[in-house]
């Protein structure tokens, strides 16, 4: 008889969960417009790409600047003065995992060969970029699933 008991409450439990599932994906996203402050544009952040199997590394200086409703990053390198990429990331709808962006490459200019970094653009011209924000001790914190962080004051 204690089967039944445990059979019950594991359907009772089961039937919560889903409940609560459906609930939360039906409450209104909050700070969603603005995963990208203004202040973003005055942050030095840098950002780095390893291939340990090859031994390669690569750096660059992203500098980001939000004009109506659309994020532009620019990137260069500190090792290579010849180049620059320019992106133009626009907000396009709200996903279970997050804000999905349109991911749109400007500009593009690699004189010295292929880069790991162009992958990764490429992946993202295609599949767009999924972002989830969030703020902590006054800072904004901006988390994709590959696992790039950004950090900066609000």
């Amino acid at each position: 008889m204690k089967w039944q008991y445990a059979s019950i409450s594991l359907m009772v439990l089961i039937f919560l969960v889903l409940v609560m599932a459906m609930l939360f994906r039906s409450l209104p996203a909050s700070n969603t417009s603005d995963i990208f402050l203004p202040q973003i544009t005055n942050e030095n952040i840098q950002l780095g790409y390893y291939d340990l199997l090859a031994d390669k590394r690569e750096l660059y200086d992203p500098r980001f600047e939000v004009r109506g409703g659309a994020v532009f990053i620019t990137l260069t390198s500190p090792d290579d003065s010849n180049f620059s990429s320019k992106i133009k990331m626009q907000m396009q709808y709200r996903t279970p995992i997050g804000l999905l962006y349109s991911y749109q490459p400007l500009y593009y200019s690699d004189p010295h060969g292929h880069r790991m970094i162009q992958n990764i653009l490429s992946f993202m011209s295609h599949n767009g970029v999924t972002l989830n924000g969030f703020e902590f001790e006054d800072r904004r914190v901006v988390i994709t699933p590959s696992g790039l962080t950004l950090s900066y004051d609000k």
